[in-house]
């Protein structure tokens, strides 16, 4: 009997999950589990380094960053260390899919904790629709929202077959980065299973949990390198573990992505009604809201100048300054408030300017994120430019990852002061 474990987030829980699920497999490997690393202690980690690690004979990761939780020992390459030299070392990226769900968004409070409840997943429309028609009631208000969710012109076709190649060139760049680490045996790899199937079977139930599809997928290359014949039937062929939360998927979004599979899920979700999360966002003042990053949504806004592909919470700039424009739908100037998080890898400032008017320096003393940044704002009718200017030049983030980056941004929000936004 072999020996093998599993480490990365829920998605390596979830992989173990179907390796255990085959005969054929479980015959062969005994799993010795591991916690996600979201959730494993320090203590765990040590108990398995002491006990257990010495026994692989297959270490499956999802590479974690050296500094996850501000702790190395937390690390994919920790793991990596401590391996016997003949174990063998299987890789697949943290994978996600942003297309399906493009409403799908996450709220932090003012010191930037994420807010689970009623669930960490939130629907930007559910908000938007809330925050204009907050004086309705709950089934109104959800009325609205499902009369515009089937709206064709409330949806961007470009938009959308852009986020599907976005994807695809992310994973494909993950994927060469596991490839070019020679620490490592085998690359399961999804990017081209993924574009080759998205639009005939349903891959991802949300942002980051795969369908029983991809790890099926997984699987079956994994199968193939260990050389293991698989001629019985899973335990249970309906494992599918990831369906406590599925977003439905907007009609138009069907429509403009050519989406022929069945979806039987509701909207907004099949585990948190409508209800629950209007009753949820009526407990709070409109700054409230505002306050922990739930904005209406109304007009455009684009990354243009200088930014590297959108990584879902953040996006980094690749050159040393970067540009976003804010399209204002009003016929005036409008009075906003200006909200986003920067993020850097080293000390930098960074100057801010609106329309080549300068707005404020940020300055960082290290490595660090900053907190909620909010400036009062005046938006021209049409497209107004922000600017984003470091006094340092991009540097290399290391880790095996070949881009050259400055500093990263995320929670961008423009919110005006008559209720609205640019989004």
């Amino acid at each position: 009997m072999k020996y093998y474990s599993v480490y990365g987030n829920c998605q390596g829980r979830a992989f173990a999950a179907f390796l255990n699920n085959n005969p054929v497999f479980k015959k062969n490997f005994h799993y010795l589990p591991l916690t996600p690393c979201n959730l494993i202690t320090g203590m765990e980690i040590d108990d398995f380094i002491d006990k257990e690690v010495k026994k692989l004979d297959l270490f499956i990761y999802i590479p974690i960053s050296d500094d996850y939780r501000n702790d190395y020992k937390f690390s994919s390459n920790f793991f990596l260390s401590q391996v016997r030299p003949d174990c063998l070392k299987v890789a697949f990226p943290s994978l996600y899919f942003y297309v399906y769900d493009r409403q799908m968004t996450y709220l932090t409070d003012k010191n930037g904790n994420r807010v689970s409840r009623p669930h960490e997943y939130h629907d930007k429309i559910m908000i938007k629709m809330f925050m204009t028609y907050r004086h309705l009631n709950n089934e109104e208000i959800y009325q609205k929202y499902f009369e515009y969710i089937h709206n064709l012109g409330n949806f961007n076709k470009t938009e959308l077959v852009e986020a599907a190649a976005s994807n695809y060139n992310e994973l494909k760049r993950r994927e060469d980065l596991l490839t070019d680490d020679k620490r490592n045996d085998c690359i399961l790899k999804i990017a081209d299973f993924i574009r080759e199937q998205y639009q005939a079977k349903r891959l991802f139930y949300s942002l980051n949990h795969p369908s029983r599809y991809i790890y099926l997928h997984l699987r079956k290359q994994l199968f193939h390198y260990l050389q293991i014949e698989n001629d019985e039937v899973d335990i249970d062929p309906a494992l599918d573990p990831h369906t406590d939360f599925v977003f439905g998927i907007f009609p138009p979004v069907r429509t403009y992505l050519g989406l022929t599979f069945k979806d039987p899920y509701p909207y907004p979700s099949n585990s948190v009604s409508h209800e629950k999360y209007l009753d949820f966002y009526r407990g709070f003042s409109e700054e409230e809201l505002t306050a922990i990053g739930i904005y209406p949504l109304c007009g455009t806004f684009l990354f243009k100048r200088g930014w590297s592909e959108d990584e879902i919470t953040h996006r980094w700039a690749v050159l040393q300054s970067a540009t976003i424009s804010v399209f204002n739908d009003k016929t005036g100037t409008v009075n906003a408030k200006l909200f986003f998080t920067l993020l850097v890898l080293r000390p930098q400032s960074v100057r801010i300017l609106l329309n080549q008017a300068y707005l404020k320096t940020i300055v960082f003393s290290g490595a660090e994120n900053s907190a909620f940044i909010g400036s009062d704002i005046q938006l021209v009718s049409g497209e107004n430019i922000l600017e984003l200017v470091s006094d340092t030049p991009p540097i290399s983030p290391g880790g095996g990852d070949s881009r050259m980056i400055s500093f990263g941004i995320s929670q961008f929000s423009v919110v005006k002061n008559n209720g609205d936004i640019a989004r």
